[in-house]
C-alpha cells in the first residue's frame, strides 16, 4: 500500500574507523540504541561491511519517545532506523555496504501497545536498514544467510514496520523474511525525494513469510515520484501470506514522468486471504510476469486516486495467475480510506482515462472474474490481450472494454449463478474458443454481451445441465453484439436438451441456441427435420427397443434345445450353446412427430444348461426338468450422427418339458436376465427381465425320414424400468413350421431341417420419461423369420448342432443369425 513518507530524524554524527579502503561496523551490542539506532554516517570509504550478529531495536523510554515529537498528533512523524546507509550526492566514490551472512535483525515495536506512551505513538516508522543513494550508484547487498523479523505493530495503527529500505541505488538481496506485524513491508522501494536517484533492486533466491496478524502488510511496495524511477527484479522467490488483505507486491506512482517497473520470474506467490492481492497498482506500472504462479484472493487490484496518473501496462507468459475470488478488482471501497480527500481519494474520470490498463497472456492460464466497485464511470479502460495457447477461467460477472484474443480459451466456470461476460468495445480475434454453460430447462446460459463490433472468428463450446425442460421450443441468446464482420460457431453440430436438439444459429447481431434445426440450416449444408431429437431420448428408447430384442434373442437358443430334447433317450444332458445376431432396427416414430435414429444390433450370447429326464409317466411320454445360466453382450450402433450404447446380460433360468410318443410335445421355461444398459446422454441404468416362454407343437411323420413340425409359442415378460423409463411388458408369439430328416454317413447321422415361423412383437413397450412428459416407444411388430440348420450325431453320447437365420419384417431385418450348440448324454 501506499508509504506515507516523513522528514528523518536529525541525526547525530557517528565517526568510523577507517582502515584503508574498507570500514568494518561491529555493534557491540545485540541491541541498538532505542533513537539513533545502529546507525552508519556517510564513509569516506568506499565499502562498509556489518558483522553477523542478531541485532534487536532499543526501546525508548516514555520521555524519550515524546520529545521526538514537537507538533499535534499526526502532524509530526518521526522515522527511528536500525541501520541507515547514506551516500550523499558529493560522496567521491561509489559506495559499497554488505551485511554479513548469519546476521538476525529483529524490529518489535509491541511497546507502542502502551497507552503511557501517549498520542503520538501513530506518528512513527520503525525500519530496519534504510539504504539511501543520492547519486543512484551505490550498491547494497543482503546476503543469502541473513533474516528479518517483524513483529509486535498495534494492529489499530495505519503504519508498520518496513524490514529494508531502498531509496537510490542499486540493492541486491536474499534475505527472508518472516512478518507477524500488521501494515508492514519486507521491502520498501522508493524513488521519491527530490534529491534521490532511480533505485534498483535485485530480490531473489529467498522466502518472505507473512503469517496470519500480518493484516495489510506487503511482501514488496514500491513507490515513485518527483521525475524518480524505480525497477525492481523478483527471480526465485516464495512469498507466502496468511494474513488478512496482504499484498504480495504493490506499487504507487505520483506523477506520469515516472517509471515503477516490476519483472516477476520463477516465482510462487500464495495468499490466502480472500481479498489478498498478488499485486496493487495505483496510478501507473509496469509489470512482467515469467515462468510464475500466483495465487491469491484476488489476482490484481486496481485503484485509481486523484493523484498525477499513467498507463498500467501487466505481461504474463508461461505463467499462471489464479484469483480465488477475481482476476481483477478496480476500485474497490474495501481498499480506500474511508472519507478520503484530495490525493487519496478516488481518481474521477478525468484521472481514469489517463490510466488505461492493458494485460497481455502468452501462453499462461488466468482465472478470476472481473469487477469494478464504485462509480464504473471513474474506471481505467481495461484491455485484454490473450495469445498463444492462453486460458482465462471466469468465476463470476465480468467486464472490460476490448478483448483480443488468439489461439486462446476462455471458459465460464461450472456451478454457482451463470455469468456474463460484458465487452464494452469490441471483440477482436482469430481461433479463440469461449466455453459456457446453459441450462435450457430453466431458460438459462452464461452469455457475451459485445457492445462493440466482433471481428474475426471464433467458436463456442456448450455443456448443459442436463436438467429436464418444463416446456418445449426454449430459445436462448448467448451472444449479443453490435454486428461486426466475425463470425460464432459451436463446436458441437448440436446441444443435447431433454427430448430436442437444441442448434447454434445467428439471429441478426446475436447467435442463439434453439431447437429450429431449419434456421440452423439455412444457407444449406444441414437437411432433415426442422425438430430432431436429442441424444438423450434416442438412447432411451433405443435402448428398451434393443433390451428386448436382446431378451428375445437368448431365448432362442432354449426353444433350440425343445425341438432336440423330444427326441433324447438319455437320462442326463449338459449342453452349451453360442448365438450371435446381426439385425438392424428401422428408425421408429415417437410423440410429438420426433423419430429415432435406428439402430444396428450385434448381440451374442453363451448359455450352459443342464437337463433331466424325469421317472414320471409311461413309455409313451416323457417329462425332463433343467436350468441354465448364461451371459451375453449387445452392441447398439445407432444410426446418423448419434452415439453408440450397449447392452451386457447375465441370464439364468428353468425349465420343463413333456413329449408324447405320438407326437405332441408342449414346454415352458422361466428366464430372469440382469441387464445393464449404457448409451450417449443416458445415466447407466441396470434393469432386470422376467420371462416366461411357453410353446406347444405335433411332430407328423411323412416317411420313416421326414417330419414336419408345425408349432406355436410365446414370449411374454416384464422389463424394469429406471427414473427415465416406466416398467413395461414385452411379448412375442411364434406360428409356423420345420421340416426335418435324417440321413446316415457311415457312423455319423446328419438331420438337415428347415423352417419358417411367422413373429409378432408388442408394437409398445411403453415410454421413455424426457421433460417431465412420456415419450411412446414402438416394438418391433410383424416379423418372418427362416431357418436352416444342421444336427450332427456322433455317437450315442455326442451331439452337435448348427444353425444359421434370417428374419425380415415390419421394422426390423435380422441380417444374419448363427447358433452352435453342444451337447453330451449319459
Amino acid at each position: 500500500m501506499m508509504k506515507s513518507i516523513h522528514p528523518p530524524l536529525k541525526l547525530k554524527t557517528i565517526l568510523l574507523v577507517v582502515l584503508g579502503s574498507l570500514s568494518a561496523y561491529s555493534v557491540a551490542a545485540n541491541t541498538c540504541h532505542a533513537i539513533d539506532g545502529c546507525k552508519v554516517p556517510d564513509p569516506e570509504n568506499n565499502k562498509i561491511i556489518i558483522t553477523a550478529d542478531q541485532y534487536y531495536n532499543g526501546i525508548p523510554t516514555e520521555s524519550e519517545f515524546k520529545e521526538l515529537f514537537t507538533g499535534a498528533p499526526g502532524e509530526d512523524g518521526q522515522r527511528l532506523s536500525m541501520f541507515r546507509i547514506h551516500e550523499s550526492n558529493n560522496a567521491a566514490q561509489s559506495l559499497t555496504a554488505e551485511f554479513s551472512p548469519n546476521t538476525e535483525i529483529t524490529i518489535d515495536t509491541s511497546y507502542l501497545n502502551n497507552k503511557k506512551y501517549g498520542d503520538h505513538r501513530e506518528d512513527i516508522d520503525h525500519i530496519g536498514v534504510s539504504f539511501e543513494s543520492e547519486t543512484g550508484n551505490a550498491r547494497f547487498v543482503m546476503p543469502k544467510g541473513v533474516h528479518f523479523s517483524l513483529q509486535g505493530q498495534p494492529k489499530e495503527f495505519d503504519e508498520g514496520i518496513t524490514g529494508i529500505e531502498l531509496s537510490g541505488g542499486l540493492l541486491d538481496s536474499q534475505a527472508d523474511f518472516t512478518i507477524s506485524a500488521p501494515h508492514s513491508d519486507a521491502y520498501y522501494i522508493a524513488a521519491t525525494g527530490a534529491g534521490t536517484a532511480a533505485s534498483t533492486a535485485n530480490i531473489h533466491d529467498s522466502e518472505i513469510k507473512l503469517d496470519k496478524d500480518s493484516d495489510y502488510s506487503s511482501a514488496i511496495s514500491i513507490e515513485v515520484s518527483d521525475n524518480n524511477n524505480a525497477l525492481v527484479n523478483v527471480n526465485n522467490m516464495k512469498i507466502q501470506g496468511d494474513g488478512y488483505i496482504n499484498f504480495g507486491i504493490d506499487i504507487v506512482n505520483q506523477s506520469p514522468e515516472n517509471h515503477a517497473v516490476a519483472n516477476v520470474s520463477n516465482t510462487e506467490i500464495n495468499l490466502t486471504n480472500p481479498l489478498s492481492s498478488g499485486f496493487y497498482l495505483n496510478n501507473g506500472s509496469e509489470v512482467n510476469v515469467k515462468n510464475s504462479t500466483i495465487k491469491s484472493g484476488i489476482g490484481i487490484m486496481l485503484a485509481t486516486t486523484q493523484a498525477e496518473a499513467d498507463k498500467h501496462t501487466f505481461t504474463i507468459k508461461d505463467s499462471k495467475l489464479i484469483g480465488q475470488d477475481a482476476l481483477l478488482g478496480v476500485n474497490d471501497h474495501r481498499y480506500y480510506i474511508e472519507d478520503a480527500e484530495d490525493d487519496d481519494a478516488i481518481g474521477d474520470e478525468q484521472v481514469a482515462a489517463l490510466q488505461p490498463f492493458t494485460l497481455t497472456a502468452d501462453h499462461s492460464q488466468l482465472a478470476g472474474r472481473i469487477y469494478i466497485d464504485q462509480d464504473p464511470k471513474r474506471a481505467p479502460e481495461i484491455t485484454f490481450n490473450l495469445n498463444n495457447g492462453s486460458s482465462w477461467t471466469i468465476n463470476g460477472d465480468s467486464v472490460l472494454d476490448e478483448l483480443n484474443i488468439h489461439d486462446s480459451v476462455v471458459s465460464f466456470s461450472q456451478g454457482g449463478k451463470f455469468k456474463t461476460l460484458t465487452i464494452n468495445g469490441d471483440l477482436n480475434g482469430s481461433n479463440s474458443l469461449f466455453n459456457m454453460n446453459t441450462s435450457l430447462a430453466d431458460g438459462q446460459s452464461d452469455k457475451i454481451k459485445i457492445h462493440g463490433q466482433v471481428h474475426g472468428e471464433h467458436k463456442i463450446s456448450v455443456a448443459d445441465s442436463r436438467k429436464q425442460p418444463k416446456k418445449p421450443n426454449i430459445q436462448i441468446t448467448l451472444v449479443e453484439s453490435e454486428g461486426g464482420d466475425g463470425s460464432f460457431s459451436m463446436v458441437q453440430n448440436y446441444v443435447d436438451i431433454g427430448r430436442y436438439r437444441y442448434f447454434f444459429h445467428q439471429d441478426g447481431n446475436d447467435w442463439i441456441l434453439s431447437n429450429d434445426n431449419g434456421a440452423a440450416s439455412a444457407g444449406g449444408g444441414h437437411y432433415g427435420p426442422r425438430h430432431e431429437i436429442s441424444d438423450f431420448a434416442n438412447s432411451l428408447i433405443s435402448m428398451r427397443q434393443a433390451a428386448s430384442q436382446f431378451v428375445y434373442q437368448m431365448q432362442k437358443p432354449l426353444n433350440a434345445r425343445f425341438n432336440s430334447l423330444k427326441n433324447e433317450s438319455h437320462v442326463n444332458n449338459m449342453w452349451l450353446d453360442s448365438n450371435y445376431t446381426n439385425t438392424h432396427f428401422d428408425s421408429t416414430g415417437s410423440s410429438y412427430g420426433l423419430t429415432t435414429s435406428g439402430f444396428k444390433q450385434k448381440s451374442y450370447s453363451l448359455q450352459l444348461g443342464y437337463d433331466h429326464l424325469l421317472p414320471l409317466g409311461n413309455d409313451g411320454n416323457q417329462t425332463y426338468l433343467g436350468a441354465f445360466v448364461g451371459q451375453g453382450h449387445s452392441s447398439v450402433d445407432f444410426n446418423g450422427n448419434y452415439k453408440d450404447g450397449n447392452l451386457k446380460a447375465l441370464t439364468t433360468g428353468v425349465y420343463v418339458g413333456w413329449y408324447n410318443t405320438a407326437g405332441w410335445f408342449a414346454d415352458a421355461a422361466y428366464r430372469y436376465s440382469h441387464l445393464k444398459a449404457n448409451a450417449n446422454k443416458m445415466d447407466k441404468a441396470t434393469w432386470h427381465s422376467n420371462s416366461l416362454s411357453v410353446d406347444a407343437g405335433k411332430d407328423f411323420s411323412l416317411s420313416d425320414k421326414l417330419v414336419i413340425t408345425p408349432k406355436a409359442g410365446i414370449t411374454a415378460g416384464r422389463l424394469s424400468g429406471d427414473d427415465y423409463t416406466k416398467s413395461t411388458t414385452f411379448y412375442r408369439s411364434q406360428l409356423g413350421a420345420a421340416v426335418k430328416t435324417t440321413l446316415a454317413l457311415n457312423k455319423v447321422n446328419l438331420h438337415p431341417y428347415a423352417g419358417a415361423y411367422w413373429l409378432h412383437d408388442k408394437n409398445s413397450l411403453g415410454h421413455a420419461i424426457v421433460d417431465d412428459s412420456n415419450m411412446r416407444i414402438t416394438g418391433a411388430g410383424n416379423s418372418g423369420l427362416y431357418e436352416a440348420g444342421l444336427g450332427v450325431d456322433f455317437n450315442s453320447n455326442n451331439h452337435a448342432d448348427f444353425k444359421l437365420d434370417y428374419a425380415s419384417g415390419q421394422h426390423t431385418e435380422q441380417k444374419f443369425g448363427i447358433n452352435f450348440n453342444y451337447r453330451y448324454s449319459w
